[in-house]
């Protein structure tokens, strides 16, 4: 078909077909995979053969998108740029499915939204628009940072489109200690940077790699209906269909990650990220939309670390008193058993049901 964007994709497993199955019907036609692994290289999936990376040079395209899994995104970038591929041209899957510049556009286009979600990605799984009685726009992220996450709300509230009657704030009990470019996820910062300048980042690490790539270029570069396709299909895989359960009986990786998460503690950011903190609740207020601080519930099994917790929730009742905000605390529910859990934090859809009607219950009382 003339004028079809020729794409190619890197990784020829269940992410690039996800991917292959996500450009078809927008103008987009995979061409070829590269994948590193020999067994896989001379095949044909879906009708695209396999090629070595070796042999990118063989082959023409308009963009080449990395199906394979973050953690090896640097590498694989890494290798395409000394292989002689354009920067223009390769397209990082996480600047697409981490890209709010395409959210905060389909937020502009909605309408009759009763409230709004933004926060980590746990709520994104807790709060289930297609389980809710109301229209709820989750704009939940991989972002843990209120800077990001207030950020975010502007944008969104610069659309234009009609004030939402609540806006959920999603936090977790190390919000205010959180600072997502001191932490072991800083990369994630780089997704941001285009829309909202950096935050905190050491001088040293803006020489990452994806430093070289403009986030809002790159979702410019491809239809919008790739981007609609890859949110529809995630959302389906991570939240809609994600009826997996966690073994806590079995495995000590629920102590492993609250460990994990008790130690993103970075005193220097609690001033501030109180202040932010405070400043999104007034952005609220002042558009006439009532915030609803939200916690999602944790397993039984996960220790929280309490002087983190102490200090969030102190600060998050002095809010409750001076500005009139709600709360729906999660760590303060007891009707959720380890079997709403697909891993040691995440809820699957079964505790996204139980969750997203107690949201619904706050939103009939407003």
């Amino acid at each position: 078909m003339p004028n079809e964007l020729q794409v190619a994709i890197y990784g020829a497993g269940s992410g690039g077909e996800l991917i292959r199955r996500c450009l078809d019907g927008t103008g987009c036609r995979a061409v070829v995979y590269f994948d590193g692994d020999p067994a896989k290289q001379g095949r044909v999936l879906g009708g695209v053969p396999v090629d070595a990376p070796k042999n990118v040079s063989r082959h023409d395209f308009d963009r080449l998108i990395i199906a394979s899994a973050t953690v090896y995104e640097e590498a694989i970038c890494k290798t395409l740029l000394e292989l002689g591929v354009p920067t223009d041209k390769i397209v990082p899957r996480t600047l697409l499915t981490n890209n709010m510049t395409h959210r905060i556009r389909c937020y502009g286009k909605s309408a009759g939204v009763r409230a709004c979600v933004t926060g980590m990605s746990y709520h994104r799984q807790a709060v289930v628009p297609e389980l809710s009685e109301f229209s709820i726009f989750n704009a939940a992220s991989t972002s843990q940072d209120l800077y990001f996450d207030l950020a975010i709300a502007r944008a969104m509230l610069g659309t234009g489109v009609d004030r939402p009657a609540a806006w959920l704030l999603g936090l977790t009990y190390y919000s205010l200690h959180y600072d997502m470019s001191l932490s072991k996820t800083w990369p994630c910062v780089f997704y941001y940077k285009d829309l909202f300048g950096y935050h905190h980042l050491e001088e040293t690490r803006k020489e990452y790699y994806l430093n070289r790539f403009d986030s809002v270029a790159v979702a410019d570069s491809l239809p919008s209906t790739v981007l609609d396709n890859l949110a529809r299909e995630e959302h389906r895989s991570l939240v809609l269909d994600n009826t997996g359960t966690f073994d806590f009986g079995g495995s000590d990786a629920t102590q492993l990650q609250a460990r994990t998460d008790g130690n993103k503690w970075y005193p220097g950011t609690v001033a501030e990220n109180k202040g932010i903190l405070k400043a999104f609740v007034q952005l609220l207020l002042e558009n006439g939309i009532t915030p609803i601080l939200t916690f999602i519930p944790f397993p039984a099994s996960y220790p929280i670390r309490t002087e983190l917790a102490d200090e969030c929730f102190e600060f998050v009742a002095g809010l409750e008193r001076k500005y009139g905000c709600r709360t729906l605390n999660g760590y303060e529910m007891t009707g959720f058993i380890d079997q709403d859990f697909y891993d040691t934090s995440h809820l699957n859809i079964h505790g996204g049901q139980k969750f997203t009607a107690l949201a619904d219950a706050l939103l009939r009382a407003l």
